[in-house]
């Protein structure tokens, strides 16, 4: 049907930590071109699963992207096919969580994926490997970015997923705050007693 175009399929999502805190993000994927009408794939990337930045149109016979310095925190793609007749598929949107890594302390936060989850979890410290031929690099939107909203993407998971994890990352924080304040009054309580001669 050229009017529905098909999917990429078995899309996987690895990220890998680089020495600056920021990740190194791989995506592959398979397609199905048995008709050879498919003309490319279009990618928007989100940092906050509502908002997407401008397209990238990729080429057809790439099985996978590679983003550098993706900073910690959500990160999502939401990828369509476009067939030469102008019709494009309905999407396939796929979502990670990168935690905070603090030098001395690990990581901050947990690794979620989103709709597609892996069965494990990657070592995030492996060293990057040299990209495959069918893989191609993307440069990775940032908080400068002009993004907007696109019609007809199902991102409610990904919103929602996104605004747990904040305010899972508040309530560490405050309770943080609050342990440090208490750990102030203790001392100045412990100083200013009157000292018995």
């Amino acid at each position: 049907d050229p009017m529905n175009p098909p999917d990429i399929t078995n899309v996987t999502m690895e990220p890998q930590l680089q020495e600056n805190g920021a990740y190194t993000v791989t995506l592959g994927w398979e397609i199905d071109n048995e008709p050879g009408d498919l003309y490319g794939i279009v990618a928007y990337q989100t940092r906050d699963g509502y908002n997407f930045g401008p397209p990238s149109l990729l080429p057809i016979d790439i099985r996978g992207v590679q983003l550098s310095d993706v900073t910690p925190g959500f990160f999502g793609i939401y990828m369509q096919t476009v067939n030469t007749y102008g019709y494009v598929s309905e999407g396939v949107f796929q979502y990670v969580t990168l935690p905070y890594f603090i030098p001395g302390y690990g990581f901050y936060g947990s690794l979620t994926y989103g709709s597609t989850a892996e069965e494990e979890t990657p070592d995030l410290t492996e060293e990057v490997e040299e990209l495959p031929e069918d893989i191609v690099e993307v440069e990775a939107i940032t908080e400068v970015t002009p993004t907007q909203i696109l019609e007809g993407v199902d991102h409610s998971a990904a919103f929602e997923a996104a605004e747990r994890i904040n305010w899972q990352s508040a309530a560490v924080l405050a309770g943080s705050v609050a342990g440090v304040v208490i750990l102030i009054i203790g001392g100045f309580v412990v100083v200013s007693k009157p000292k018995r001669v």
